[in-house]
Order: structure tokens, then sequence, then C-alpha cells
């Protein structure tokens, strides 16, 4: 086998369903956990990240799917939302030629930079990477607590709309954050994230039954180091009782110390952002 036996299709021209059983293969043994995807699953990742799939590729050797790479584009940069071959093709330089081929073709959209995020514990992916001239640009945290010590909620407290939050994250958050809590990802989000605002503070969270998710926080330039973003989050404890609250790992390490000030512990895994230019 040669590398010149590969060869890529957009994955438009394949059903949710079939790229879904391909990406849930390629992502066996993930360090990351389990994954099990299915085309409603997949649907909702699409339309979260902004994936375009015409730009998606799945790589066939032959006629078989060995591998998928999901590219995200805004303006001129992408990002490679999830990329994995089948476990019978690793070590065997499949992801190398995949990545190559993705690179070749976001310069040929004329793109500047490409991005990802890894587990900064998968070595091999992370070491892929840098030698395919990505940059890591921060480590990213999450964090977890079984109980948040509530307050009552504040009469202040009131729900905004989602495209606000991201306005505000647009404006005044840093212009480097990961792609998944960046403003303008924010700024295409909707259900089931829901949005929150007290005083100069600002959330978004993605409430069930058990669990309570962060996926943005922020407070205004001028209100910050006043403690209105640790009232914010005991407020909606209050309003959100009896969960289990989950920071994803997409927190950049300079905040972190603000969770872990509130009681939350650090997830195991971390990762890294990195950044290729193009």
């Amino acid at each position: 086998m040669s590398t010149m036996d590969y060869s890529l299709k957009s994955v438009s021209e394949f059903s949710l369903a079939e790229a879904a059983a391909l990406f849930t293969k390629a992502f066996t043994g993930y360090i990351g956990g389990h994954v099990d995807l299915n085309a409603t699953a997949l649907a909702g990742l699409i339309a979260r990240d902004n994936v375009d799939l015409n730009a998606s590729r799945i790589q066939l050797l032959g006629e078989e799917a060995v591998g998928l790479a999901l590219i995200a584009r805004q303006g001129w940069t992408s990002r490679v939302a999830g990329m994995g071959v089948i476990p019978e093709m690793q070590g065997k330089k499949a992801g190398r030629w995949l990545l190559e081929n993705l690179q070749a073709e976001a310069r040929a959209r004329a793109e500047k930079v490409m991005v990802l995020e890894a587990f900064e514990q998968n070595t091999p992916a992370v070491a892929l990477y840098q030698r395919m001239g990505f940059e890591i640009v921060r480590r990213l945290y999450g964090y977890n607590a079984d109980r948040i010590d509530a307050q009552i909620v504040a009469p202040e407290l009131h729900e905004i709309d989602v495209v606000e939050f991201g306005k505000r994250v647009v404006g005044e958050g840093a212009v480097d954050l990961p792609w998944q809590v960046s403003g303008a990802n924010f700024l295409r989000s909707g259900f089931p994230a829901k949005a929150y605002q007290l005083g100069e503070a600002f959330a978004v969270v993605i409430p069930s039954a058990e669990t309570l998710i962060v996926r943005g926080l922020v407070v205004s330039t001028g209100a910050r180091k006043q403690g209105q973003a640790g009232r914010l989050v005991r407020s909606l404890a209050a309003l959100y009782p009896a969960r289990k609250w989950i920071v994803p790992q997409l927190c950049p390490e300079e905040y972190g110390g603000f969770f872990e000030q509130l009681g939350f512990e650090r997830a195991p895994l971390n990762q890294v952002q990195m950044v290729c230019q193009l």
C-alpha cells in the first residue's frame, strides 16, 4: 500500500448515518471517552460547530472508507472539528496524508489559518499536528462540581438571547479564544443553550435534569474583579438546584482559577489549542 492508493470524497456525498458510523469507528478507544455517534447526534454537531460538509472529507483506500475529517470554516480560518482514521490504518501515516490534503485544500481556498483542539494526553496526535506545522497556543481545562453554594435567585437575573451573549464576547472577550467558545460561534448558537445576565456578568449554559453545562462566561471590562461572575454562578445554582456542574475542556488556562475558587475540580484530561499558519 502507498499513499497513492488514497483518495478523498466530500462528506456531502455520504449519508449522515454512513458518516456517523465511520466517525464512531475512527474514534474507537478515544482517550476522551467512548464515542457512539448516530445521524441525529452528527447533525447536532454539524449545526453547533458550523461544519461545512462540502469541505469535510472521507478518506478512501480503494473503495473502503478509512478516515474522516470534519471541517468548519469562517472567513480565512478553518477548523478541524474532528479527524480520525479507523484502527486498522492507525500508525500507517494515513492520518498524516489526510491532514496534508486538508491543509492543501485550505490553502487553495485562500484560507490563512487552520485551528484545532486536541487532548494533550493524546501524545501521538499532538506530535503529528506539531510535525504538520501546528503550534500550541494554550492549554484548555475542564472543571466539574457536584454542587455549588447557592444563594437566592437574584431578582435582577434574567435570560437574554444567546446572540446578545455572543456580541459581548466579540466586543469584550479575548480575540484568540477557542473556536467553540468564540463570540462568532455564540452568534450562531441557540437551543438548547440559554444565556443569562446578572449585572455586568453574562453566562451561557445548557441545562438538563441532571447537569448544567457551562459553555461561556464573560464580565464587562470595567466590572471585572468585583465578584459579579461568582454572584451570577451562585444565582444560577439556585435557579438550577441539584445539578452536577460541568465546564468542558475549553476553558483557557488563564481563566481556570475562577472555577477553582468556587470549588470546582479540574478534569483529569485537558486539551491544547493549536494553530497552523497556512
